[in-house]
This record gives C-alpha cells, structure tokens and sequence, in this order.
C-alpha cells in the first residue's frame, strides 16, 4: 500500500518529515510519494535537494483532507493514517518515539542517505558559533534587540556569529556590543536553506536557541550543539547515539 508523506515548513521541519517517512516507507517495503505544504504563513518551499515522487491526483486529494491531522486534535496518538489503498503521514515527527520504533541499523542508514542527498561536509572550518535566529520569530525588533544583548553577554571573545537578520546586527544598538566582544558575522544572508545547513555543519559547535536546521547540523554534521526543548534534546540524543553506534 503506497505511503504518501505531506511535508510543510522549512528545511529543519521537511527532513524530520521526510527521515520518518523513509523509515515508515521502507519498514513496510512500500513505495513513498511526496507532497510539499505551502499553506503555510512563511509559505517556505520544499527542498530541490532531496529526491522524491509525486503522487497521483486521487492520494493528493485524499492528502489535501488532512486526515491525520484531524484524527489527531480528536485524540490519536500517531500522525499517520491508514485507508484502503494508502497510509497518509501528515505530522512533524520530531518526538524520539517517532524513531525508537525503528531499528538502529535502519535509522542509521536513513541518515547516512539524508547526509548524501544535502552533500554534507565533513571539515570543520570554524571551532565555536552562536547562532542568533531572529527576524519575525520575535514580537518586535526591541524584543530581538534584546535576546542579542542576553546572548553576547555570555559568548567568548571573538565568537563567530550566524543570524537571519545580519541587518539588525549592524544597528547602533548592536554594532557597538559585536565590537567590545570582537565578534564577527559568518554570512549567510541569500543563502538557500541548504547551504545554511551546510555552513553550521562547518561549525565544531554552536551555541543555538531550538533552531531545527541546527538540529540537524548537530545529528548529520556532528555539530555540538544543545537543545532546551526537551523533544529535540531527547531526539537528538537518540538519533546521535544510533550514529555513534553505527560507527563503533
């Protein structure tokens, strides 16, 4: 029975998506096919990196119903649905449950693929980065003006800095306080989310604030990094481990 998976979001979300996918696809030895979200408000479009299959007309249709979803506000414990003729996954898949269902040499394999499809880099380029994820994920400019002071209070002298505002860190408010800590801005402004992805994989470690691109730089590039966000740090440690495991 064929496995459609409707991805949404930007990169971080489409390969949580796309990794459970795989795995749910393979498991069962059926074909996947891909839709990409864009009802969406950062409307983000799907990544022209990693393969996939469109469906037919009938399972988009049946995908577009957001099944799964429904089933879930009424109380399902899994984001995926089975009806005749096809399984639907419409979900975000970043819970550790989500994985440990799986084998650790399947896991393992399905990011060795992921790691393959993006060209992710092996050298590190830069020891320590703080990652400043801004832009419209804060209220107004004077509350992301404000995480900025909160973060460089606490970074080493002459940290590399990446940002999806390197505007702002230009602005009088905070020119002056890169300055005093010698901080500098890895660019990253028109890079599409890939090469971002690939730029903090170049990173021995990066001090992040829950940012899911970084996630996966710490999981596919083995970039030290730390999550508040207890389903992110329980996922990472998991899919981590199986990679560590794979290489002992």
């Amino acid at each position: 029975m064929p496995v459609v998976v409707r991805t949404h979001g930007g990169l971080g979300n489409q390969l949580f998506q796309l990794l459970f996918a795989r795995l749910f696809a393979a498991e069962r030895g059926e074909r996947l096919y891909q839709i990409h979200d864009l009802n969406y408000p950062h409307r983000f479009t799907q990544s022209d990196e990693l393969p996939y299959e469109a469906p037919a007309g009938w399972m988009r249709a049946l995908s577009a119903a957001r099944l799964p979803k429904i089933a879930a506000r009424l109380g399902a414990k899994r984001e995926w649905i089975a009806l005749p003729g096809v399984t639907l996954l419409d979900g975000y898949f970043q819970s550790s449950r989500d994985y440990a269902r799986f084998s650790p040499q399947a896991v393992a394999s399905a990011l060795a693929d992921l790691r393959l499809d993006l060209a992710i880099p092996g050298e590190k380029l830069y020891p320590f980065g703080v990652h400043l994820r801004l832009g419209d994920f804060f209220a107004d400019r004077a509350a992301a003006i404000a995480h900025v002071q909160s973060r460089m209070a606490a970074i080493p002298r002459g940290a590399a800095l990446l940002t999806n505002d390197e505007a702002l860190l230009s602005s009088p408010e905070l020119a002056p306080l890169l300055a005093e800590r010698e901080a500098h801005v890895v660019t990253t402004a028109g890079m599409k989310s890939e090469d971002v992805l690939r730029t903090f994989c170049r990173f021995g470690a990066i001090d992040g604030n829950n940012s899911t691109l970084l996630f996966w730089a710490s999981v596919l590039g083995d970039t030290d990094a730390s999550f508040d966000d207890p389903r992110l740090a329980e996922t990472q440690a998991l899919l981590r481990a199986t990679l560590a495991g794979e290489k002992a």
